[in-house]
This record gives C-alpha cells, sequence and structure tokens, in this order.
C-alpha cells in the first residue's frame, strides 16, 4: 500500500474516531463557528479548550450559540499547591501564583519564594505613633503598644490609643456571679493576644472555650430558660467582638478553624474593600456577604465571619413563640392548636468588620437541613435571634426561591445576627386527650399496684410466667408514674433529660417483657413443652440487661436527644427516636404473629378436645383469650405508629383508651379472672370468711374445692 493511500486510512480513522456520542443531533454542516470561546473538535462539532468547561450539558455540541465558561481552577478540589507564600489567582483558561498579601516576588538569582514585606521600614512605622512601635511580622506587621495604651476597637488596625480592652458583658455569669470561669477565660485569652499571641491560635483557643465546660454545653444543660438565652446572646456578642479584634491582625487570608464537638469558625479577611462578594462555605451552611457590607468604611480592611455551632440550637430552645405576622394566614387546623415552632437548620452567627454594618444589600445563607415533615403542615421561615427580645424573629429576612438541589433553604437578610430556618406550624390541643390519658394512666396506676402485689404474694399463681407478668407490671407501673409526673418538667433541663432517659429505659424493658411473655408463650403452644431451658436470672437479664444497653448507646452516641423544649422525652433530631421506635417495632411485629398463632392454636385445641362445645361458648372463650393476651403481647401499641397527623384525632382517643387501661386488663383478666385469687380476696377482706393463711398457701386447697373452668388462658 502506497504512501497516500496509508494517510487516507489514517484521515478516514481520524473523523470516524472522532465522530460525535450516541444522541447528539446528526448535521452535515461543516465547522465554520463555534460560539465564545468554543474550538472545532471536528467538521461538525464545537468543544471546550482545557481550562474550560462547557455552560451547557454535553461536551461536545453542534450549536453555534453553545460557549464556554472559564473553570476556576483556585476553587476546585483540590486546589492548586502554590508553594513559596504564594496563593492562586485564576486567569481565563488557566490560573498563576502570585505572592500573597504582605510578600514580594524575589530578586533575579534569589530563588522563587516571595520574600516578606518589611513594612515597618518601608510605610507602616509612623501608623503606630505617637503611643506605639511597629513589629514586623511574616505578611504583615503590628503596633506594640506603650504600658497605658491598648489598640482602639475604633480603629482596630494598627493604632494604639487609651481604649480599654473588649467589654465583656455582665450578663455572662450568672446574676450576682461577676465575675464568673467565663469572663475570667475570655479576659486572659484577651491579654495572650495583646501580648502577642498568633491570632490563628487564639481562635483556636476561643472555639475550644465555646465547645468546653464553660462554653454553650454548658449553658445547654442549664435549668433556668430566660438566665440560659442571656447567657448565650451574651457569649455570642463577646465572642463576635473578640473574633473581629483577632481577624484584625490577620493578613489577608481566609482561615478555617474546626472543633471536635461540630463548632466551625470561618473568616474571608481583605485588606482592602473588595469588589466582590466574600463567601464562605461549611458542610452545612453558605455565606455570602456584598463587599461593601464586609468592609470597614473608615480603615477599608474586610471581614466576613460564619460561626457555626450544633449546641447552639438547643441553647436558645424554650424561647418565646416566634414574632411573625403570617400565623393568622397560616391558621390551625380544625380550628384549634397552640403556634409553635421547630429549628430545622443548624444556627449560624455572621458579622463583618463593622459591628453596625451599612444597609447596602442583602447578606445571603444557603442553609442544609432535612425536609420537613408533612404530618405537621406549617411555613418555611427564614429567622434571626433577636438579641434584645431573646427570642427568634422574621423582620428583614425572607426566603429565597431557589431551583431544585439537596434538601435546604435559603434566606437573605438586610442585617447581621445569628440565623437558622425554622417550621412554623399550629401543635393540635385537645384537653378531652388529655384528661382521658391522666385519667387512665391513674386508673391503671392503682390497678397495676394491686396485680403486683398479687403476683407477689398469692402463691396459686407462682410460676416462671407470673415472674414475667410481675415484671412487666413493675416497668409499666414505672413507666405510667414517670409519664404523669415528669413529661412536662421541662424548666430544669438536666432534671428533664435525666426523666426522659429512665422514661426510655422504662418503656423498653416493658416492651422486653412482653417480647418474653410471647417467647414463653411460644414454646407453652407451639412447641407444646414446658420452658424448661428459661430460668429466672436469663429473663431478668434479657428483661432489663438489654434496654440499658441500648439506653447506654444512645446516651453515648447522642446525649442532647434526651429532652425538648416541650416534653421530657426523646428529641426527633438526627433520628433520635429510632432508639426507641425500632425495638419496639420488632416486639410488636414478633408478637402479632405470636398473637395469630396462639389463636389458631386454641381453635384447633378446642376442636379436637372438646367438639361438643357450643359455637356461642368457644367464641367467648376465644374472645376472652385474645383480650387478654393483647394487653400482655402490647400488640395495641401498633396504634401509635398510624398517628399521622391532626386528622388521626380519633385514633389518639383510642390509642390512649386501650393503652391506659392496660393495667386494668391485667388485674381483670390476669388476676382476679382465676376462682383462687378471688378467694384469696375474699380471705384477706373477710377474715371471718377464711383464714389469712390461705392467702399464701399452696393452690392445692383451691384446686380441690374450684370446678376446673374451661379458658385459653
Amino acid at each position: 500500500m502506497g504512501p497516500a493511500r496509508r494517510l487516507l486510512g489514517l484521515g478516514l480513522c481520524l473523523v470516524l474516531g472522532a465522530r460525535p456520542p450516541p444522541g447528539l443531533a446528526s448535521t452535515m454542516e461543516l465547522c465554520s463557528g463555534c460560539g465564545e470561546g468554543a474550538v472545532c473538535f471536528n467538521s461538525t462539532h464545537c468543544t471546550c479548550p482545557p481550562g474550560l468547561r462547557p455552560l451547557g450539558p454535553q461536551a461536545v455540541f453542534d450549536s453555534p450559540t453553545e460557549a464556554c465558561d472559564d473553570i476556576n481552577e483556585c476553587t476546585e478540589q483540590p486546589p492548586p499547591m502554590c508553594p513559596g507564600n504564594r496563593e492562586c489567582h485564576n486567569t481565563r483558561g488557566s490560573y498563576t501564583c502570585t505572592c500573597i498579601s504582605g510578600y514580594r516576588e524575589p530578586p533575579p538569582g534569589q530563588g522563587s519564594d516571595c520574600l516578606d514585606v518589611d513594612e515597618c521600614r518601608e510605610a507602616a512605622a509612623g501608623r503606630c505613633r505617637p503611643h506605639g512601635f511597629c513589629v514586623n511580622r511574616p505578611g504583615g506587621f503590628a503596633c506594640a503598644c506603650r504600658p497605658g495604651y491598648a489598640k482602639s476597637s475604633r480603629d482596630p488596625l494598627r493604632l494604639c490609643t487609651d481604649d480599654t480592652p473588649p467589654p465583656l458583658p455582665p450578663e455572662l455569669c450568672p446574676q450576682g456571679q461577676e465575675p464568673c470561669a467565663v469572663t475570667e477565660t475570655l479576659a486572659r485569652l484577651y491579654g495572650e493576644l495583646e501580648g502577642g499571641l498568633e491570632p490563628r491560635r487564639f481562635l483556636q483557643a476561643l472555639v475550644a472555650v465555646l465547645d468546653g465546660a464553660l462554653g454553650l454545653a454548658a449553658l445547654g444543660a442549664a435549668g433556668d430558660v430566660v438566665g440560659r438565652h442571656r447567657e448565650a446572646t451574651a457569649l455570642l456578642a463577646a465572642t463576635e467582638e473578640l473574633v473581629r479584634r483577632a481577624a484584625a491582625r490577620l493578613p489577608e487570608t481566609t482561615v478555617t478553624v474546626t472543633s471536635a464537638n461540630g463548632t466551625e469558625l470561618r473568616l474571608a479577611v481583605r485588606r482592602a474593600p473588595p469588589r466582590s462578594p466574600l463567601r464562605l462555605q461549611d458542610p452545612e451552611v453558605q455565606l455570602e456577604v456584598p463587599g461593601e457590607v464586609a468592609a470597614d468604611g473608615d480603615t477599608g480592611w474586610a471581614l466576613a465571619a460564619l460561626l457555626s455551632q450544633r449546641a447552639l440550637g438547643r441553647v436558645l430552645e424554650g424561647a418565646a413563640g416566634v414574632r411573625w405576622e403570617g400565623w393568622e394566614r397560616l391558621g390551625p387546623p380544625g380550628g384549634r392548636g397552640r403556634p409553635t415552632y421547630r429549628v430545622l437548620s443548624p444556627v449560624a452567627s455572621a458579622f463583618v468588620a463593622r459591628a453596625r454594618p451599612p444597609r447596602r444589600g442583602d447578606v445571603t445563607l444557603r442553609f442544609a437541613h432535612p425536609p420537613p415533615d408533612p404530618r405537621r403542615g406549617g411555613r418555611l421561615l427564614c429567622a434571626f435571634w433577636h438579641p434584645e427580645r431573646q427570642r427568634w424573629a422574621t423582620d428583614g429576612c425572607r426566603l429565597v426561591a431557589t431551583a431544585s438541589g439537596p434538601p435546604g433553604s435559603t434566606c437573605a437578610c438586610d442585617h447581621l445576627t445569628s440565623f437558622a430556618v425554622l417550621l412554623a406550624f399550629y401543635e393540635p390541643e385537645d384537653w378531652g386527650l388529655d384528661v382521658v390519658t391522666k385519667v387512665g394512666l391513674s386508673l391503671s396506676l392503682l390497678c397495676l399496684l394491686l396485680a403486683i402485689v398479687t403476683f407477689l404474694f398469692c402463691r396459686a399463681l407462682q410460676g416462671l410466667r407470673t415472674t414475667i407478668h410481675l415484671h412487666l407490671c413493675a416497668t409499666l407501673f414505672v413507666a405510667y408514674a414517670l409519664f404523669l409526673l415528669g413529661i412536662e418538667r421541662t424548666a430544669d433541663r438536666t432534671a428533664c433529660a435525666v426523666v426522659a432517659g429512665l422514661l426510655h429505659f422504662s418503656f423498653l424493658a416493658a416492651f422486653c417483657w412482653m417480647g418474653l411473655e410471647g417467647l414463653h408463650l411460644y414454646l407453652l403452644l407451639v412447641r407444646v413443652f414446658a420452658p424448661s431451658a428459661l430460668r429466672r436470672w436469663h429473663l431478668l437479664l434479657a428483661g432489663y440487661g438489654l434496654p440499658a444497653l441500648v439506653v447506654a448507646a444512645s446516651a453515648a452516641a447522642f446525649p442532647q436527644g434526651y429532652g425538648t423544649e416541650r416534653h421530657c422525652w426523646l428529641s426527633l433530631d438526627r433520628g433520635f427516636r429510632w432508639s426507641f421506635q425500632a425495638p419496639v417495632c420488632v416486639i410488636i411485629a414478633v408478637n402479632a404473629v405470636i398473637f395469630v398463632i396462639t389463636i389458631w392454636k386454641l381453635v384447633q385445641k378446642f376442636s379436637d378436645v372438646n367438639p361438643d362445645m357450643g359455637h356461642l361458648r368457644r367464641m367467648r372463650v376465644l374472645t376472652v383469650t385474645a383480650v387478654a393476651q393483647l394487653c400482655l403481647l402490647g400488640t395495641t401499641w401498633a396504634l401509635g405508629l398510624l398517628q399521622l397527623g391532626p386528622r388521626s384525632l380519633p385514633l389518639s382517643y383510642l390509642f390512649s383508651l386501650l393503652n391506659c387501661a392496660q393495667g386494668l386488663f391485667i388485674l381483670a383478666l390476669h388476676c382476679l379472672a382465676h376462682p383462687q385469687v378471688r378467694d384469696a380476696y375474699r380471705a384477706w377482706l373477710c377474715p371471718g370468711a377464711k383464714r389469712y393463711a390461705e392467702f399464701s398457701s399452696s393452690g392445692s386447697t383451691f384446686s380441690s374445692r374450684v370446678p376446673r373452668q374451661e379458658s385459653g388462658m
């Protein structure tokens, strides 16, 4: 084959190999022109050169209007490496590494690393006078103040005046305890900053204080709601001022400080008024501040700071209702309800170079948060923490519609403080349901107490199954008593968390004993032999050990999950309620299957043992047996999973009636239904009729007198 044929074959291969991908429109026109920034890919299609990306979804396109946009290599992950005191600057189609602020290019022959500018010898020496002197630092300089002088908050860049250190609000301390450990720690930290502590290390220490025993963790456990909000507001104000003063000592840079407990502080510092918005982003919050808002008009430096704290939302719980003008338009479902709210997003604090910046543009925040529960209904609100009123408000903030994307909301506000996304809704209220619940639980407590005494002292009921019934009644008694006395004791946060933990354990233990009842019943009816393998210590270990393990693991994983704003129960945050619902659902499902098998086996038993039993009598025995087992196996609790919003109010009544009367059912069907127990009660109440000794005697005396009952129990 000659050279011409080889060249022709190579050209055909190139053309065929560069044909557009499947799905692209085919055209016979030549590549006569491409959009802005695009180049020819082949005879019919265009593409973007390196450093640019197409605006559309296709890498190869045939539209002459499709343009290419620049790729900002400096913001890509991972960013380009710029060694030697350099930072990345984007250019169209590429990027360059230039010296950061405070450094200059080295002279020829002196290496490639940028050299520090000695501001004290060039232009900055006079700025520290007359009460300070200039100290050169890598990338900048600092003014060391003479004794009796300090850096001024009115000019946080360099000047030394007779200004005082930043005031620490007395509200940081509990009333009557000024000064306290928090103020002393913050004052010591600021003194170290004035003494030359590197600003980044100061910020790291400040974040550690916020996360430590003196910061938000301690406030979150405080019982006094008003005092907690007052101290949290003062701590936020002090933190903002301290961060602002530390940032004034930084060169032009971006700083990120994180802690193990989830607090994140991000700063963007500019030494000249920025021409474009300053943007900061953490995994859950994005902040965009206009340049004219971030800049200090007097000194020219600019700051944008974003402080996000996981504990802050919990600290600010319990505040008065949200100040919002749309409550009347929202309206309660069914005409009854109490206006309330729930914090959906993290709480983020944003601040700039000036404590009171000019209103020259909206600050935009994008929050990532789970979608609201559709059962609640309600409205999403962009809210801020009002430092004077110490409550959530919506003045000056609005929700911005965004394109589809990850769950979250975008807020635009014309001022700066602490922000969050709230779900405002009406919580249905029904005083009748509350009365039914409290009366039913009170009656059930009395019946459970009588049942416990009966199971303890009536020898006619002794046995392994009686042990299960006894501990089931005991755990239900403790759970119901805690529910009545402590479910609404939310004023003391620590006590509320303890009550929630005890309720978690008590109800889990009750369901474990219900599960053991189902297991015992399965061994009796399905395996058709006495469960001799089960010992009393086996039951105690399973009935109390498993709930203790679940509660311990839950408390270790998310200790803030115990106690909410309105009830001393499990929080809905981070799916914490499933630490209770998951094991309960498993036990209910298993016991429901055992219940069906029990009824089926009993029907077979009646047909085989006594085929002449009348149909009506057989149905009566089966009904009594079914009700007796339902109250022990806990399957009626499944109704709680079907309550889906305000329209399920009748179901809520049924759920409360059945489960609040569980103690009554146990006493009636598993104590009073036994003739031996009734005779024992008569002997105890009427000593003349029978001797009291028979109450604790064996059941053989009763069984010799009382005819055998045909019962499924």
